[in-house]
């Protein structure tokens, strides 16, 4: 399972001339990925395999076969004008989302782990996609808008993104900054709408929904990430009634998203919480406040964090993180105000 945030696809400038020069902090090995305004999603399935995503000329694809230590650029259509999320459930499949060229939606899947690319079918008139998870090797769900006025929608796929069919609906979400489908038949989104965030999950794998709507202490919820079929955690922007000021805050579920407990998140009080990635009891979070990226990490299930050294100072427009293997994770973002597309791959013990 991956899980992604949803980073809206912009026109990036020129990019600089690639070089490694971005500097980390202890624990961290970072590379600028060439050809790349962006990164926006991560997945790793396994046996070595990871495949990241995001806004290059044109739409990004790389692919690594040792964990995320080396990447190499794979072609995708020339239609594609960029990919915002990636999901792949099994070594061989991968499903990608995002926008072409012609200001359209498209959606890409893979056969052989994301070497090579085909497009996928989809109904008239979407106007992008922004997120994807799949629970299996065919399932998957995604959500994005339609038409001139930018309604959200979601999509569902049961032949592992070939052919995509409208869900009925019932999701409040304005549009998904976040989705995970722990299982074939459970599925939760996070997002905001009427002031506040809001979690919208499904029990029939992503076709009808409900919404639980937050308290305004809450605006936004930016990702969610589940450990098992009850238990996820999701991160975003809190704001107290006795302070005004934006923060990160981090809410935890037992019960299938039915019911959360929100805390203020473990960073410091300018840091916004933008992604989070779980794996059993283990739960990373990364945020930033547009100069210094920091990483928080959590041993019980997202109950108890600890707040990590900062890892990477710069501009940051958006972030993405994945386990790679074992307790390792790699983070994805744009760095310097989409100039510069990274990866950071964390190191045994970070």
């Amino acid at each position: 399972m991956v899980l992604v945030l949803a980073t809206p696809l912009q026109a990036a400038p020129r990019a600089d001339p690639p070089r490694d020069t971005t500097s980390a902090g202890p624990g961290y090995v970072p590379a600028l990925i060439p050809g790349a305004g962006s990164i926006n999603g991560i997945a790793c399935p396994g046996a070595g395999r990871c495949v990241a995503v995001g806004l290059g000329a044109p739409g990004l694809a790389v692919v690594s076969n040792n964990w995320g230590r080396t990447w190499r650029r794979v072609s995708t259509l020339r239609t594609v004008f960029g990919l915002a999320a990636v999901s792949c459930p099994s070594l061989s499949d991968c499903v990608a989302v995002g926008m072409s060229t012609n200001n359209g939606a498209v959606a890409l899947y893979s056969r052989d782990g994301g070497l090579k690319w085909r497009l996928g079918g989809l109904p008239r008139d979407m106007y992008r996609l922004e997120t994807v998870a799949c629970a299996d090797a065919t399932e998957c769900v995604a959500s994005g808008t339609v038409g001139n006025a930018e309604l959200p929608l979601i999509l569902r796929t049961v032949d592992a993104g070939a052919r995509w069919t409208a869900a009925s609906g019932g999701a409040r979400c304005l549009e998904f900054a976040g989705l995970t489908c722990p299982t074939v038949r459970e599925c939760i989104g996070v997002g905001n709408g009427d002031g506040a965030g809001l979690v919208d999950r499904s029990l029939d794998g992503g076709e009808l929904w409900t919404t639980t709507q937050l308290g305004r202490e809450f605006p936004t919820l930016l990702q969610v990430s589940c450990t098992t079929a009850k238990w996820c955690v999701t991160v975003g922007q809190y704001q107290s009634l006795t302070y005004p000021f934006l923060r990160g805050g981090i809410g935890v579920t037992t019960d299938s998203g039915e019911t959360w407990t929100f805390r203020r998140g473990p960073l410091a009080s300018s840091i916004v919480l933008r992604a989070v990635t779980c794996q059993r009891d283990l739960c990373v979070a990364v945020g930033d406040n547009n100069s210094v990226l920091q990483v928080a990490k959590s041993t019980d299930g997202g109950r108890i964090w600890k707040r990590l050294a900062p890892t990477l100072k710069g501009n940051f427009v958006g972030l993405s993180i994945s386990f790679s293997r074992d307790s390792e994770y790699l983070v994805g973002g744009t760095l310097n105000a989409g100039r510069k597309g990274f990866i950071l791959r964390s190191t045994s013990g970070a």
